[in-house]
């Protein structure tokens, strides 16, 4: 047992570690706000007092797609290979939740999705200033508008997806990725032929729950015959 804690520390202390660096040494991107908040979310991070607490492991349906997930993560810079490493660890052992019960509107969304935070006011390191964790999507699935009190800042990790703010259309976002979503700011994401990876931080309001945007959003592209 105190083996199986240990390792759980080891590996959620090895992923902040591999993000934090990913997240200062990255390329640039031209957006300066997203730049601003990389290292806001580095500073964040690398400020909590290490204490990981134990972490009882649960698997959900969307997990089927981790390994492939990991496997088409891209590894061109130590960077890359170093965070992915990481990722396996703790996406093994994490508590995965999925809050969205079956139902006809959403019904993919019971299937094919999951998140887990592993930092954050109610995870195994406590932190009451960020959230860290990951989002995974299976393919062909539609996680609709959504908007939450706290700003997010997602890092793709693996597979090209269409992501979209406040009800504009979709665009295709590579793996590498980072995307930045403001406080109470609708976004989505939509799958196709392969599942989503992402790492999602929440910064200011953590505590504050996701609920589905309530606009009705005008007609997307579909991004398919752009594929």
């Amino acid at each position: 047992m105190q083996q199986a804690i240990q390792e759980w520390a080891t590996a959620v202390g090895t992923f902040i570690d591999a993000y934090c660096k990913l997240l200062d040494q990255a390329e640039e991107t031209s957006n300066a706000e997203i730049e601003a908040e990389r290292r806001v979310f580095r500073d964040l991070l690398l400020g909590i007092e290490r204490d990981v607490r134990p972490e009882t492991p649960t698997g959900l349906p969307v997990c089927r797609f981790a390994d492939a997930v990991l496997q088409e993560a891209p590894s061109e810079t130590s960077l890359q290979t170093d965070l992915n490493e990481s990722c396996r660890q703790v996406i093994a052992n994490a508590r995965w939740v999925n809050k969205y019960e079956p139902n006809a509107e959403h019904a993919d969304l019971f299937e094919n999705f999951a998140f887990c935070d592993f930092v954050g006011p109610d995870s195994s390191q406590v932190s009451h200033d960020v959230t860290l964790g990951f989002v995974l999507l299976g393919p062909d699935t539609s996680y609709p508008f959504h908007e939450h009190p706290a700003r997010e800042l997602y890092y793709v990790a693996s597979g090209k997806a269409g992501w979209a703010t406040d009800f504009e259309d979709f665009t295709l976002r590579e793996p590498g990725t980072f995307l930045l979503h403001l406080e109470s700011q609708p976004h989505a994401m939509r799958t196709y032929g392969e599942p989503l990876l992402a790492v999602s931080a929440w910064r200011g309001e953590v505590r504050g729950g996701s609920r589905f945007s309530q606009k009705v959003p005008r007609q997307n592209v579909n991004l398919k015959h752009h594929i």
